[in-house]
């Protein structure tokens, strides 16, 4: 599967479409689809300030990988809002 499919899936299933109508749109099998979006949700979570993944120990609302980046990643956001 290349990247351009990869991304026309996401855009896709954004948009709303089940597996089997982004199948059918794409031009790939059924079973393709689902196992993409099975091995998407089995990526590590990544911190949005440095990118480096999250500990799989890491609880459901940690979005950071430190304080540091926490605090550099508010600083960044509020700045240009």
């Amino acid at each position: 599967m290349t990247q351009t499919q990869k991304s026309q899936i996401l855009s896709l299933r954004t948009e709303g479409m089940q597996y089997k109508q982004i199948a059918e749109q794409t031009g790939l099998s059924l079973a393709s689809v689902k196992m993409f979006f099975s091995r998407q949700r089995h990526q590590p979570r990544r911190c949005p300030y440095c990118n480096k993944p999250l500990p799989k120990n890491a609880h459901g609302k940690k979005r950071f990988c430190s304080d540091k980046c926490r605090i550099y990643w508010w600083r960044k956001t509020r700045a240009t809002a």
